[in-house]
């Protein structure tokens, strides 16, 4: 009878020690479980704090030029009068939520105009000097003459506010500040809100500080310091502080719940009844587990860090781009005042010594858009947006252009610059016709800019092969001060100059970096020899096709094709702008109608619509926005061959390009404004005008006919 109970035993015994492994097991998966949960919310925390923090930066960073405007525009005028100023003011308040009102404070830090003033009346005649932190602030605007962000504020209609300061000088007048009030609470209400999903603040409680001073939070917050779960991120706005602070809501903690301990019990003890007569592969089977287990940890932490740098990596070129697009459009604003003007000048008659002066100005002007080029191209090719498109070219046109380009500037510093065709110089050829003329665009440019005496040559050399192919063998040769065979391996670098460059501070570093991307892009290869004092030598290869038509060889024409006079509406916010392109367009014989802001062009537009022949709508103008003015007016007048509308703008990016051609309009004409392209547009248009004359026939019905 002992023998079969400890037989018995024997038997359960297995069953007994597979379950109970099985629920030690559980017990362990589900805390190891619960722990690598907590740590991917405390993970997700820490990142959202971050992008909450960023939230902010971004949105203040995205109004300040904006409202800088008022100031700028005060600025370029010499001054701006009351009712405008209040109805500019009253159109930012109504845009941008969270502002309080707008001010004028006088060079005596005296507040002068308020907008609105229902609500503001005790800031009307304040003295801001009177008070130490806002005199501080006011000083600090006007001696570095840029914004300046106060510390936290009580503000006249209650809660916390910030102030902005934006100093305006008139030459080396101070004309006192452009005041901003901002309410901080819903203003980053609205800054953390805008275009995120509504669960987001489900999750979190929310405070932020300026300054160590609490401005913002959300309701149903309270400190807690001993929380586990609270996270802080911090960031910092014109030199203030900025501290974001969460905690998780008890949403947050319910996402994404596991099983729990007693299924995953439950679950192996099921498991160990089944599998009580195979504890010699239990052994094996738990190994196993275990390993998958550590190489999906290994997974999990690899994907997040993944994630976490992708995102870091998005906002850094989404930065960059913003950064570039800023660049591109304030520096060609002032150049299109430069060299619009310049080119007005070019057909006048002048002394030759100030003929000469104007000359050097505007290759000076020219250098420095190219710089401005250099930059946009080297941000293009790394985003990947570089398009190559292959067309039908001669080398023979292409040496021509590229000599007329830069003769003048040769003569100026007395270089014999010259070029030869060696094979068929009108041999029509199929391929990367903008890349190989820009690469070698380049590559003269440098050896004119770095050739003090002697002369600069091009060779072309055109190389028929078998099945139709063809290659193109460039070399640009200068008698220059050379390079060493040290910095001959960094010149294709990024931002990279041999000491020739760097002592004469011309060029960026850009032109060779721009060239290789280029070359390799089309296949091509491009390399360098040179010896110190001897000069240098440029090479590129190319490998194209024989075009399948040979056309007859192009007949240059010395004379400018003038446009048929034409009916066009300018909107253009600028004075000096609307002043170059009024004097191109009217002495060019051409009627000028001009509107101010984008409403105006709409007003005029769809009134007088079917009276012009084009528009040229600048984008970045007050009340309403080029884009936003095309759109009214398509929505009027849709069809494009009546009425086409070209933008006239600083903003040189492609996906900007495609952003207006996607509103309505028929395509980009960038500043600095270039006359003979301006002139090739409105000849085009010229063209098709007369063409639709032609083609209008009077329909008479076939009754009155037989009349």
């Amino acid at each position: 009878m002992v023998r079969e109970i400890s037989s018995q035993q024997n038997k359960i015994l297995p069953a007994a020690v597979t379950l109970f492994i099985c629920i030690i097991l559980a017990i362990l998966i589900w805390r190891l479980l619960g722990e690598e949960h907590r740590n991917d919310q405390k993970e997700l925390l820490k990142i959202h704090a971050e992008t909450f923090a960023s939230y902010v930066t971004t949105d203040i960073s995205d109004k300040l030029p904006a409202l800088g405007r008022m100031a700028h525009r005060w600025t370029e005028r010499g001054g701006t009068p009351k009712d405008e100023f209040e109805a500019d003011a009253l159109h930012y308040i109504d845009d941008i939520p969270g502002i309080k009102a707008i001010e004028w404070v006088d060079p005596t830090y005296y507040v002068r105009w308020v907008v609105p003033l229902l609500g503001n009346k005790e800031a009307l005649n304040l003295n801001l000097g009177a008070e130490e932190k806002r005199r501080e602030s006011l000083e600090e605007a006007r001696d570095r003459m840029t914004p300046t962000l106060t510390k936290p504020v009580d503000l006249v209609q209650g809660g916390k506010g910030i102030l902005v300061y934006f100093p305006i000088f008139v030459g080396d007048r101070f004309d006192g500040f452009v005041l901003v009030v901002f309410d901080t609470q819903e203003w980053l209400d609205h800054a953390l809100r805008n275009g995120r999903s509504l669960h987001e603040f489900e999750d979190y409680q929310i405070a932020i500080t300026i300054d160590n001073e609490r401005v913002f939070q959300t309701n149903g917050y309270q400190y807690q310091i001993s929380n586990e779960w609270f996270t802080k991120a911090n960031t910092k706005i014109l030199g203030h502080a900025i501290t974001v602070s969460i905690y998780p809501t008890a949403h947050f903690l319910a996402h994404d719940k596991r099983i729990s301990a007693e299924m995953i019990g439950l679950a192996f003890a099921i498991f160990g009844f089944i599998l009580s007569g195979l504890v010699f592969y239990l052994q094996k089977a738990s190994t196993a587990t275990k390993l998958a287990e550590q190489v999906n940890e290994v997974l999990t932490h690899e994907s997040r860090d993944r994630l976490a740098a992708e995102k870091k990596a998005n906002a850094a070129n989404e930065a960059k781009t913003r950064f570039l697009a800023a660049m591109s459009h304030e520096i060609r604003t002032p150049l299109n005042g430069v060299l619009g003007v310049l080119q007005l000048l070019e057909k006048r008659e002048f002394p030759e010594d100030v003929r000469e002066k104007l000359k050097t100005a505007q290759h000076s002007g020219v250098f420095l858009l190219a710089l401005v080029n250099q930059v946009l191209d080297f941000a293009r090719i790394e985003a990947g947006a570089v398009e190559v498109i292959e067309e039908d070219f001669t080398v023979s046109s292409l040496m021509a252009d590229l000599h007329s380009l830069f003769s003048t500037q040769a003569e100026q510093k007395k270089l014999k610059f010259e070029y030869a065709v060696k094979g068929s110089p009108n041999l029509w050829i199929f391929g990367a016709y903008e890349p190989i003329k820009q690469v070698l665009f380049n590559l003269i440019g440098n050896a004119i800019k770095f050739t003090d005496q002697g002369s600069v040559t091009i060779y072309a050399d055109i190389q028929e092969e078998a099945d139709g192919r063809a290659r193109l063998q460039f070399d640009v040769v200068d008698t220059g001060k050379g390079i060493s065979e040290e910095e001959q391996t960094l010149i294709f670098d990024a931002f990279k100059q041999s000491e020739t460059g760097r002592t004469s501070r011309m060029g960026s570093g850009l032109g060779l970096s721009i060239s290789k991307n280029l070359t390799n892009m089309i296949k091509g290869k491009i390399e360098v020899k040179s010896k110190v004092g001897q000069g240098t030598t440029f090479t590129m290869w190319i490998d194209v096709a024989i075009a399948k038509e040979q056309k007859a060889p192009v007949q240059e024409c010395s004379e400018v094709n003038i446009a048929s006079p034409l009916k066009i509406l300018v909107a253009e916010d600028n004075d000096i702008n609307q002043m170059i392109i009024e004097e191109m367009l009217t002495s060019d014989g051409h009627d000028f109608v001009l509107a101010e802001n984008g409403d105006e062009a709409v007003k005029k537009a769809c009134q007088n619509g079917l009276s012009f022949d084009l528009i040229l709508m600048d984008i970045q103008m007050p009340v309403m926005n080029g884009i936003e003015a095309t759109k009214a007016i398509r929505r009027q007048i849709p069809d494009t061959e009546i009425l086409p509308i070209y933008a006239l703008t600083a903003n040189a990016f492609k996906n900007q390009m495609d952003e207006y051609e996607a509103a309505g309009m028929q395509g980009t004409l960038t500043k600095p404004i270039d006359r003979p392209k301006l002139r090739s547009v409105l000849l085009r248009i010229s063209d098709h005008k007369k063409e639709m004359e032609l083609n209008t026939v009077v329909d008479i019905p076939l009754g009155k006919q037989a009349l």
